[in-house]
């Protein structure tokens, strides 16, 4: 039976006192003993200290998110000269339901209050939300997309300077118009008023490496735009990722799936030749459908 070279050292110790009766190594023994005992200590010491440490860490971040949402809700409904009623009321309901303690609705509040400032560092926010964003969450950008867009039309109307910030904030987090209007038609169900015609203004499509000029609800109208529309489902369902993800998760789950069907792999595993070609026109498949979504984000 394998025992553990640490045991098994003073297991070799001890019976060797037992055996010639040499007492002098108890001392040893116990120094040993002693020894072991501080290190795995230190050790569970240290991991509890990382964890909790680790723990505090992505609280201060989803902290530091919401800070930033609250300033720039405070921003955008500041934004038309005055924060009317149904402002106030979204981001009570909104406050409600991010299920934040007394201290942290306090300081929530502060950072909308914050937000209303008219020289409000908006751009070097962004900067520091798209950081937090990326390193903690990216999926968050969604949330926050559709908070600020909801939040922008829930007086009905869209005013000139609440549009003017919004596209800033799309700009400037590279945000592609194939994911706001997703965002927006999904938004539409909730808010009537809201529309993707109101939302842009026309630089912002030479902005876009792509202009989607035809993008609205006619886009796929003839024969081959439906089977567009069909090619572009199957190759979401492919790779395994949905309309409302980023393009950071797209690519992961693209190279994911690259990674399983590696020739190398598949050959180890011990994959006969007609398996193979299979796996070959699977990546073949999964490469299409990546650049197919590629070309419609980026």
């Amino acid at each position: 039976m394998d025992i553990y070279p640490g045991y098994q050292l003073l297991f070799f110790i001890y019976k060797k006192i037992i055996d010639n009766h040499e007492y002098k190594y108890f001392s040893l023994l116990i120094k040993i003993i002693l020894g072991v005992f501080f290190t795995v200590l230190i050790n569970n010491i240290f991991y509890f200290y990382n964890q909790k440490y680790q723990f505090f860490y992505t609280k201060n971040i989803k902290k530091e998110y919401l800070k930033i949402n609250f300033e720039i809700m405070g921003y955008i409904s500041k934004s038309k000269g005055y924060v009317s009623k149904h402002d106030i009321d979204y981001t009570m309901k909104f406050l409600n339901k991010v299920n934040l303690n007394k201290k942290n609705i306090i300081f929530m509040q502060k950072a909308f209050l914050y937000g209303k400032n008219k020289n409000y560092p908006l751009i070097s926010k962004l900067n520091y939300l798209n950081f937090l964003i990326s390193y903690y969450n990216p999926n968050l950008i969604n949330n926050f997309l559709k908070t600020q867009i909801e939040l922008s039309f829930i007086n009905k109307k869209l005013h000139f300077k609440t549009k003017k910030i919004l596209n800033i904030i799309f700009q400037h987090l590279n945000i592609s118009i194939f994911d706001i209007l997703l965002i927006v038609n999904k938004l539409k169900y909730h808010n009537k008023y809201i529309n993707e015609k109101d939302l842009f203004f026309h630089n912002f499509f030479f902005y876009q490496k792509k202009v989607y000029t035809h993008y609205d609800h006619n886009y796929f109208k003839n024969k081959k735009d439906i089977n567009n529309k069909l090619a572009l489902k199957k190759a979401y369902k492919l790779l395994g990722v949905k309309y409302s993800d980023n393009f950071l998760t797209i690519k992961r789950a693209y190279y994911k799936l690259l990674s399983k069907y590696h020739p190398d792999k598949l050959i180890s595993k011990g994959y006969s030749s007609k398996q193979l070609e299979k796996a070959k026109v699977k990546t073949q498949n999964i490469h299409k459908a990546y650049n197919m979504i590629k070309k419609y984000i980026k």
